[in-house]
């Protein structure tokens, strides 16, 4: 067995370092920047969103949902006692775990949805707060 030579050339040459850099330090700003004007607002839209998801789960599932059916767990001898899985998965509290295991499923979808929709709701949020304190300074010296 002889092994290659190391003296030639290198049949792929190094990548320089600013060849790719350039585009994610452009995603990169773009994202601090997005950040910095939507940061809270973004952040409520997403655990809005998540928590709506969530509930609708939970709901779902509620409504007579056959846990061990949508899992496919087996009806066993009667007699013997549940695995430890089957007495989590069919205990009080399945409904909502299953409902927060399906909404992480979802992220893929929720979270575009929540970069789409949080320019909107900023827009939004904005136009209201600018109308507060306007209303707030009209109304507030006639009381008195």
């Amino acid at each position: 067995m002889s092994e290659p030579s190391t003296s030639g050339a290198s049949p792929i040459p190094p990548t320089p370092p600013t060849a790719q850099p350039s585009y994610i330090a452009s995603r990169y700003a773009s994202l601090k920047a997005n950040l910095r004007k939507y940061g809270k607002t973004g952040i409520a839209v997403y655990l809005g969103l998540s928590t709506c998801v969530t509930a609708g789960f939970y709901i779902a599932i509620e409504e007579h949902l056959d846990v061990t059916k949508f899992l496919g767990i087996k009806d066993g001898d009667p007699n013997s006692e549940p695995t430890f899985f089957e007495k989590m998965v069919t205990g009080k509290g399945s409904s909502l775990a299953l409902a927060m295991l399906c909404s992480k499923a979802m992220v893929p979808i929720k979270l575009p949805v929540a970069v789409a929709i949080t320019p909107y709701v900023h827009r939004f949020t904005q136009g209201l707060m600018q109308k507060v304190p306007a209303t707030a300074a009209a109304g507030g010296n006639k009381g008195l």
